[in-house]
């Protein structure tokens, strides 16, 4: 079992993989490969080169957590989700948080420039994350500006596959008993 997963998400649809054993990130929907190929070809190893880079971070989060907890043994899930997104109404939004065991740790408000945490085991981490205000106004750059550039990339490359309204095609096989 890789100990780090990273998955890339357009809508529902799973557009790229990288785990920490294959440590390579990849595509998983021929839109996007097709896109990378064309418009952008040091795609791939450029997100490589990053996610490999965060692996270290991971790790030292995933440590923090579990001190903060005062688990010192056994599997442990440190989770980071972020994205953006484009309205029907024309306006945008965007959100980054990190989970523990399944719960929110901490979740970036773009609005305050701060953390907000739910969790009294997280006060620490907002203390020293809020003084870092320099670290906070890229993230909400981030989630205001790239992403949202590369979200309309992605949707106009991949319009014709995330677009589509017909339901899925279902098989369904039927066994009958023996006696």
């Amino acid at each position: 079992m890789p100990q780090l997963v990273v998955q890339g998400y357009v809508d529902d649809q799973l557009c790229s993989y990288y785990d920490s054993h294959t440590r390579r990130e990849q595509p998983r929907v021929s839109w996007i490969e097709k896109y990378v190929e064309k418009e952008d070809p040091q795609y791939w190893d450029r997100n490589t080169h990053i996610v490999r880079g965060s692996e270290a971070q991971f790790r030292r989060n995933l440590e923090i957590a579990r001190n903060l907890y005062n688990q010192s043994e056994g599997l442990h899930t440190w989770q980071r989700m972020y994205g953006c997104e484009l309205r029907r109404d024309g306006s945008k939004g965007g959100f980054h948080q990190f989970g523990y065991e399944g719960r929110t740790f901490i979740t970036f408000d773009k609005e305050t420039l701060t953390w907000v945490a739910p969790d009294p085991q997280a006060q620490i981490t907002k203390r020293k994350w809020d003084a870092n205000t320099g670290y906070n106004q890229r993230h909400k750059s981030y989630l205001e500006e790239i992403c949202i550039e590369w979200l309309e990339k992605y949707l106009s490359y991949g319009k014709e596959m995330l677009l589509r309204t017909e339901p899925p095609g279902v098989t369904v096989r039927g066994k009958t008993e023996v006696e």
